[in-house]
Order: C-alpha cells, then sequence, then structure tokens
C-alpha cells in the first residue's frame, strides 16, 4: 500500500519527492536508534554474571536475542526500490526539469526568515508587523526540540526537509510557500513540547498562555486580511472562466502561463482540452520552443485568452507574450486581481505586408507609413484586427501611447483600445530613427453593437500625460486623430 501510495505522490506533485526523502531520514534516524538500543542491551547482558547451573544442565542456544535492525533495513530498501520502479518511466523528465537551468536563490537566512513567518502566519500579512512574534515562536521551537529529545528528531526532520528541498530546488518564491503545509503540524508539535514541561508547574501555566496570547494577534490580523484586505485576495479565476464561458466563442483556445495554477483553473472551466499550461516544465522558455509551441496552439484556434501569472520569474523576457503580440491582435489587457487576462485574435495569416500605404505625421517625431486593416465587415462580438506600420523621424525621447477610437455616426465613442506599441513591449523610446516598427492592435467589439457604419480613428498621446495628443498635419488642418476606416458592423 505504501508503495502505491508513494509512486501516486510522486507523479501527481513534484515536490512530493521532498516528503520522500524526509520519510527515509526519519526511518534511518529510527534505525540508528534500534541499533543503539541493541548494543546497549547487549553489553548490558554481557556485564551480568552468569548464574551457576547445575552440571547436568546445559544452556540453549536458542536463548532469545536481540533482533538485529538489518532487517527492517532490508524492507525499507525494498520498498523504496519498487516505489522508483513504478516512478521510473517519469524519472528522467523530472531530472531535466530540476536540472536544465541554473537556478537563482535568494538568501538562506531570508528565505529562512520568510518561510518560518508563513508557517506561523501564512501569507497575509507584512513581515515588519510580527518579527518579533516570529522570533519569539522560533526561541520556542528551538526549545521544543531540546525538551523532545529523540521524539522530537522525526517532527524535526519532516519540517526541516521540505525546506532544504524548496531552496535546493530555486523554488523559493512566496507562490512556493503553499507546498510546506506538509511542514506546518511538525512546527506546532515541536513548539508543543516547549511548552509541556512548564504547564506541568502553576507558574509555568500562566507563561504558557501569555505567549500564545502574544501570538493571537498576528494570526488574527492575518485571517482578517484574508478575508477582507483587498491587497491580498486570490486571484478570482472563477470570474475569468466564467467570462470565457459568457464570450462563447466556437473557437477558442486557453494559454496558461501560470502552469502551477492548471488545478484551480481547470476546476471553474471543465473544458480542459483546449487549456494549454505553457511554456512546459521547470527551465527557462527559449525563443525556437515558444515559436514552435505557440504557432501549433495559434494554428488550432481563431481566438486566444492568455492568462498571466508570475510571469516574471517563468518567463522573465515575457518571450510568450511577445510571440502573441507579434502574431495575434491584442484586444483587451486588464488585470483581475493579481492576473492578468488578454484576449487575442489570431489572423489566418500573419500580416507582414502593407495593404494600405499612407504617409501621415503624428507631430515631429513619428510618422505612419501604412495600415493593414483584416476586416472592415464584422459582426458585434468579433475584434477589429489593425497592423501600423510606425517609423520614426528622429530620436524620441518620451513614452506615447496608441488610441484607437471606434465612433458612431454621431461621433459617439463605442469602442476603444489604448496601448503601448508592440503590446507595451516596443516602447517609443526605443525606437531607433528610420526603424519601421510593425505594431498590432485589435478591439473587440461589444456583444450588443447595434448595427452599422463606424468610424476607426487613430491617435497618440503622451503617457505622462494623457491630454497632450501627438497632432496629426495634413493639407487642410491639424487634428488630434486620424480617421482609419470605416467599419460596418452586420447583424
Amino acid at each position: 500500500a505504501y508503495v502505491v501510495v508513494a509512486a501516486a505522490g510522486l507523479y501527481t506533485h513534484y515536490f512530493f519527492p521532498a516528503v520522500l526523502v524526509a520519510h527515509n531520514v526519519a526511518v534511518l534516524i529510527w534505525l540508528v536508534q534500534k541499533r543503539g538500543e541493541a548494543v546497549g542491551r547487549d553489553r548490558s547482558i554481557q556485564s551480568q554474571p552468569s548464574p551457576q547451573l547445575p552440571r547436568p544442565y546445559k544452556k540453549s542456544s536458542h536463548h532469545p536475542v536481540t533482533p538485529s535492525p538489518r532487517h527492517p533495513f532490508i524492507r525499507w530498501s525494498a520498498i523504496m526500490f519498487a516505489t522508483l520502479l513504478l516512478y521510473a518511466p517519469w524519472l528522467p523528465i523530472f531530472v531535466v526539469q530540476f536540472s536544465s537551468e541554473a537556478v537563482k536563490r535568494p538568501s538562506l537566512f531570508r528565505f529562512l526568515q520568510d518561510v518560518w513567518r508563513w508557517l506561523l502566519f501564512g501569507g497575509t500579512i507584512e513581515a515588519a508587523s510580527v518579527s518579533w512574534a516570529v522570533a519569539l515562536a522560533f526561541v520556542l521551537l528551538l526549545l521544543g526540540v531540546v525538551n523532545g529529545r529523540r521524539q522530537a528528531l522525526p517532527p524535526a526532520v519532516m519540517l526541516v526537509i521540505p525546506i532544504v528541498f524548496m531552496f535546493m530546488t530555486g523554488t523559493t518564491g512566496p507562490e512556493f510557500f503553499k507546498f510546506l503545509v506538509v511542514s506546518i503540524p511538525m512546527s506546532a508539535l515541536i513548539i508543543s513540547w516547549s511548552l509541556a514541561g512548564a504547564w506541568l508547574r502553576n507558574w509555568g501555566r500562566i507563561a504558557v498562555v501569555a505567549l500564545l496570547l502574544l501570538l493571537i494577534p498576528g494570526s488574527w490580523q492575518s485571517i482578517a486580511n484574508l478575508y477582507h484586505n483587498p491587497d491580498y485576495a486570490r486571484a478570482d479565476y472563477r470570474a475569468i472562466a466564467a467570462r470565457i464561458q459568457a464570450d462563447d466563442h466556437p473557437n477558442a483556445g486557453i494559454i496558461l502561463e501560470a502552469a502551477n495554477q492548471w488545478e484551480v483553473f481547470t476546476y471553474y472551466f471543465p473544458n480542459e482540452s483546449i487549456v494549454y499550461p505553457f511554456p512546459k516544465g521547470r527551465s527557462l522558455p527559449r525563443a525556437d520552443v515558444i515559436d514552435a509551441g505557440l504557432s501549433g496552439i495559434a494554428a488550432k484556434h481563431d481566438r486566444l485568452y492568455a492568462i498571466f501569472w508570475g510571469e516574471a520569474q517563468r518567463d522573465p523576457e515575457r518571450l510568450v507574450e511577445r510571440w502573441l503580440d507579434a502574431h495575434a491582435f491584442k484586444a483587451t489587457d486588464e488585470w483581475i486581481g493579481d492576473v492578468r487576462f488578454v484576449t487575442y485574435a489570431v489572423p489566418a495569416a500573419a500580416a507582414t505586408e502593407m495593404e494600405t500605404a499612407v504617409s501621415i505625421p503624428f507631430g515631429d517625431q513619428i510618422q505612419l507609413n501604412g495600415y493593414t486593416l483584416r476586416e472592415s465587415n464584422l459582426q458585434a462580438g468579433d475584434i477589429v484586427q489593425l497592423t501600423l506600420f510606425w517609423q520614426a523621424k528622429q530620436p524620441i525621447d518620451a513614452r506615447y501611447k496608441i488610441f484607437l477610437h471606434l465612433l458612431d455616426e454621431q461621433g459617439q465613442l463605442v469602442a476603444q483600445r489604448d496601448s503601448e506599441p508592440g503590446g507595451g513591449l516596443a516602447l517609443t523610446t526605443t525606437w531607433q530613427p528610420g526603424q519601421e516598427v510593425v505594431d498590432n492592435h485589435g478591439i473587440l467589439l461589444p456583444i450588443d453593437l447595434p448595427a452599422g457604419e463606424y468610424t476607426l480613428v487613430l491617435g497618440l498621446y503622451d503617457v505622462a500625460d494623457p491630454t497632450q495628443r501627438l497632432p496629426v498635419v495634413t493639407e487642410t488642418a491639424v487634428l488630434d486623430s486620424w480617421p482609419v476606416s470605416t467599419i460596418l458592423v452586420e447583424n
């Protein structure tokens, strides 16, 4: 039964090896202790004087002897071998994922501080507000190890090994602390040993109650933050899944750049066949792998929803988002809690050719050389797909944001999209004079948008001061935006 459960744990979660390592160390300690007890008993028996036996009596060669721990060791080794044998098909993949890239770790002292605070109060409280309580609890932990003595060794192993495993594998961010749930009971058990001796004394009971009362405010504040402080609100995957289901797009896919959030997202979105955890594995993604993987995904879908969480650690170069911005049309980009939810339209072919050439100056530094509008006849709920071809005429010292407005026949705004070039990854301050910048944009048409003709207008404004739009100088007037095309929305 242990072999089956252990193998299932290894296949289920990549942190489970820490549990098995802790089990092995605990068993090793137990075997060493049993060996010491056996040696002690044998020496005690040998030191006692042998009783005088009658001459006819012969000492039996079958008198009880202290059992050797060798046999439990052999049995335990066989159990571990059988467990690894069941896990062998997946073992090479596990090794590659955990050894292909150098990991970045914080200092050991800082990591231990954060871990100990999380074990005591969770992740919903500021470190400075409970620093004294964390130090007090650590002293109690040390006293518990001393008072518990041999009994405290197995819980101490179960407490320490998962923490060491996290540090060695580089899973040191707060998002991984939830894996330490196996260590929480052990820390509580060890601390209880530090209080058990004092509880038996009258004065000790007062001290124990006082110490516990000192820890209560931190726990109370942590729970209050969890329920009432929006800064600690969990990602609302339920709302994201509901949004996608409400859109009811017939050929949509979902890219989950938060692979370890697969379980929680698919709990609310049961159609796992169109959910793609990407990039896969733990190693930092490579551009060629990203291109191959996303090309295959994009070929299957007309619309992609991307959910970004933890990409600063998982994809620090933002290769996934750069690829999507270059090959698809970003229509929405919003934060839902600490998760970024983005909608893309996927074109049938890349917009590398300029269909309409123009020469429209925006201020003295930027010129629009042309554009490609995928479709001008659309339906409500569709995404306008527009590729802009920019050129910098001279160095640009300010960041400008592009706005696309869709206006009805009365000039009223019905849809819009504001974004820096390249989905926010090709800032105007990085443009070089003479460089052409290909820039994809999408506008999501409201699902209840009435049929009719609409005007798509384009402009740029200063990120630092949105009221300052770049002037568009034409032969007849100076405008603050430029009409790109007419969009016909059909029933």
